[in-house]
């Protein structure tokens, strides 16, 4: 297997396509802001402007392909956010959300599955990992809540 090397850079594009520069930065950013990339005005914006917990300590919008979950109908998906979330009385853990409109089309129960697939295998090898679909912003939150007070999806 190859080993591949953190990068310093990426286009914006593959971030997201639409730019806001109001944005107030956070050092808990994946990235520099202004401007904040997104693809979606719900339920991704709010996402990314949210004033999270401070046991958020890492959170940001996932580049397309950063990871490569392979589709069993061809190509691979990534989900569209990562937090790090510190729990005092266990380990940190990672969420990985995959925000969707209300009315998904065919293709996206197949990105949600394989995606769902993968975190769970990964969770049954020990790693602290999560995995939640969510169409809103206010499920996200939710979900960060729970992983705080230590419960798991």
């Amino acid at each position: 297997s190859t080993a591949r090397q953190c990068r310093e850079e990426i286009s914006a594009e593959i971030v997201g396509r639409n730019v806001d520069e109001n944005a107030i930065d956070d050092p808990r950013s994946l990235y520099q802001i202004p401007p904040l990339r997104y693809d979606s005005v719900d339920p991704e914006l709010p996402l990314l402007k949210y004033d999270y917990p401070q046991q958020v300590s890492v959170f940001g919008k996932l580049p397309k392909r950063a990871i490569q979950i392979p589709k069993y109908t061809g190509g691979s998906t990534t989900p569209d956010f990562v937090y790090r979330i510190e729990r005092q009385d266990a380990d940190s853990v990672y969420l990985l959300v995959e925000t969707k409109a209300e009315n998904m089309r065919v293709g996206d129960q197949v990105i949600l599955d394989a995606q769902r697939k993968f975190f769970d295998m990964l969770r049954r090898q020990n790693i602290n990992v999560e995995f939640a679909e969510a169409t809103s912003a206010p499920a996200v939150f939710s979900t960060i809540n729970g992983l705080i007070e230590g419960k798991v999806n």
